[in-house]
């Protein structure tokens, strides 16, 4: 089999058509950055040929947060010289369609057609696992799966024993008595009477136990150092990427992003800081009673410099006296723009929940109208489709007997030409006011008639003539034409006609309305796959979205302000630095009062000493 092209929509992130083609024979390589969709494609394919098309079990093919998506892939494929063409969707639009050739197969006899092809089964019931896909399974290595080829193995095990069974009754039927022969005298020699090892058997035996240790000692330590190698290429990828991506200067951005996931580790944060704040404070209330105790003890010695601290701490007090203004005016204009800031976010923030909600309005408007507009048409071919059924069931006909009425008139028009080939021909030619009386039928002037059956002539003022048709043949055509009078009288009594030419109108007004009940149904089909009661549920369900949307647009406030709104990214990081700014004008105006309690301090314990 040989994949040729393939084309997915609505299927996680591919919600437009997405198409991949030109696929070569042999090795086709597809590459790309990470998350473009890659291993999207692979379980793609694995889905279209593994799941089935109703299954309830592959809601990780839908697209984040669109509940009405219906995943869709289309593969083009070649296979024993034919090409196949197969359409899956499931969900919403649950469908499987193959064509092969010119012949196609729908829904479980696609699927079936497709597991014979394949030499695969499907799950009764839940997603597709490795015990459903026998033999193609060998050939189905997912990304990090490399390491359980084992149980791919173990699930093609029956295949892979009849396929051995075959082959070995092939050899036992073709004269295989010597090589089996040859085999049990092998085993003798490695095998005792009961079946256990001896000989170079039993010391392979020994070999292979003391080997598989050694084995498996070595898979740890391979294991090990594939894991330091893995690390060491990890570390090394991550710190070349580093350096090409730079990605410090979107630190910023980065940051902006992970602040709503670490909200209460902030919150924590500014606890610590505020504890660590006070325990700042206290440290320093420490250091200065230390200072203090150390001055205390030196009083008799500094008696004349406790004049020259004294004046030292008035100056420090009143250096910090005159920061204190602005300090308070940094914490004043900090507190200021992070009101600001806060009001613009709570903005940003409820215009785009506003914008979201319009682009929903929208989205279900336009989704019930289409739903509408296939309403309309599917009422439209169902009324077509019952005038179809009705105008088939006024002029149902049998097209059989209709053939046998054709042929019958046939053989009826072919014996009366040759009944009047070998009839009695009798012609005359009168005087006028004569006349002749024929079966009791007057005859005047000049005319012929062929006569099958035994006939009187009478001839006025002469007499009466006897005429009778001779010879075997005629009367045999007469018995036969008789018989097909009677046959063709009775065939239109059957068919409820009087002529072959209505019965032929009948067949093709019949013939007619089959087409177009046939039309009709694949127009139904085409708008209501799953019949109209489906499409009204869909629109209801659709008009309740819309309503519960509406609603939600009418219960948001219109903001105030619309113009120079910040975007809610920018608005949010706006939000986080000004309250990194107040968090650090707040820290600055405490170690300010701190230094300010200590200098009074210092000052008042110099007044004292």
């Amino acid at each position: 089999m040989k994949l040729q092209r393939m084309r997915i929509e609505q299927l996680r992130q591919f919600r437009k058509p997405f198409v991949l083609d030109n696929l070569q024979p042999g090795l086709n390589l597809i590459h790309g950055p990470n998350e473009s969709g890659k291993s999207t494609l692979v379980r793609a394919i694995r889905a279209a040929f593994f799941e089935r098309y109703r299954s309830t079990a592959v809601d990780d093919l839908r697209p984040w947060g669109d509940s009405a998506a219906a995943p869709t892939v289309e593969l083009d494929f070649e296979h024993e010289g034919r090409s196949w063409h197969l359409t899956k969707s499931f969900l919403q639009r649950k469908r499987c369609d193959l064509k092969v050739g010119t012949d196609t197969y729908s829904e479980d006899d696609a699927e079936e057609k497709l597991a014979e092809l394949l030499g695969y089964q499907y799950p009764k019931r839940g997603a597709s696992k490795a015990e459903h896909w026998g033999i193609p399974g060998l050939l189905w290595v997912e990304q990090g799966t490399g390491q359980d080829i084992e149980q791919a193995i173990e699930h093609a095990g029956d295949h892979l024993k009849s396929a051995l069974n075959s082959m070995v009754g092939e050899v036992a039927s073709s004269g295989g008595d010597d090589l089996i022969e040859t085999v049990r005298s092998q085993r003798d020699t490695l095998l005792t009477g009961t079946g256990k090892p001896r000989g170079d058997y039993l010391k392979l035996e020994k070999d292979r136990a003391q080997s598989e240790l050694e084995i498996e000692e070595l898979k740890e330590r391979v294991h090990k150092y594939q894991e330091q190698v893995d690390r060491l290429g990890k570390l090394a990828q991550d710190y070349d990427q580093a350096e090409a991506e730079r990605p410090w200067e979107d630190a910023q951005r980065q940051l902006e992003e992970a602040r709503v996931r670490y909200q209460q580790v902030e919150r924590l944060e500014q606890q610590q800081n505020q504890e660590k704040a006070t325990l700042s404070q206290l440290q320093q209330n420490h250091r200065l009673l230390q200072q203090n105790k150390e001055h205390l003890e030196g009083l008799s010695r500094q008696l004349e410099g406790r004049k020259a601290e004294l004046d030292r701490a008035e100056r420090d007090l009143a250096t910090a006296e005159a920061q204190t203004p602005m300090i308070a005016g940094r914490l004043s204009e900090a507190r200021t723009a992070y009101e600001q800031a806060e009001k613009q976010r709570k903005l940003a923030g409820l215009l785009q929940t506003r914008q979201r909600l319009e682009q929903d309005v929208r989205r279900l408007e336009q989704q019930k109208q289409v739903l509408t507009q296939n309403l309309a048409k599917a009422k439209e071919y169902h009324q077509q489709l019952e005038q179809a059924r009705q105008q088939a069931r006024d002029n149902r006909i049998d097209s059989a007997a209709v053939k046998n009425l054709k042929a019958t008139a046939n053989q009826l028009n072919e014996e009366t030409i040759r009944s009047r080939t070998i009839a009695t021909r009798l012609s005359w030619q009168l005087e006028p006011n004569a006349s002749l009386t024929l079966n009791n039928e007057q005859l005047t002037g000049q005319g012929e008639q062929q006569l099958l059956e035994e006939s009187t002539l009478v001839i006025p003022g002469v007499g009466t003539l006897g005429i009778t048709p001779g010879g075997e043949e005629l009367a045999s055509t007469r018995r036969k034409l008789k018989t097909l009078e009677d046959s063709f009288a009775e065939q239109l009594k059957t068919l409820g006609v009087t002529s072959v030419e209505q019965a032929e109108e009948r067949l093709s007004a019949f013939e007619s309305a089959g087409r177009a009940q046939k039309h009709a149904e694949d127009l139904l089909k085409s708008v209501a796959p799953a019949g109209i009661e489906q499409l009204v549920s869909e629109q209801s369900e659709a008009e309740s979205e819309l309503a519960k949307a509406k609603s939600q647009l009418q219960a948001t406030p219109e903001p105030d302000q619309k113009e120079n709104v910040p975007a809610l990214e920018e608005a949010e990081a706006a939000f986080v630095q000004a309250g990194t700014a107040l968090d650090k004008a707040e820290s600055d105006e405490r170690e300010h009062q701190a230094k300010r309690s200590a200098l009074k301090q210092a000052r008042d314990n110099a007044k004292t000493e």
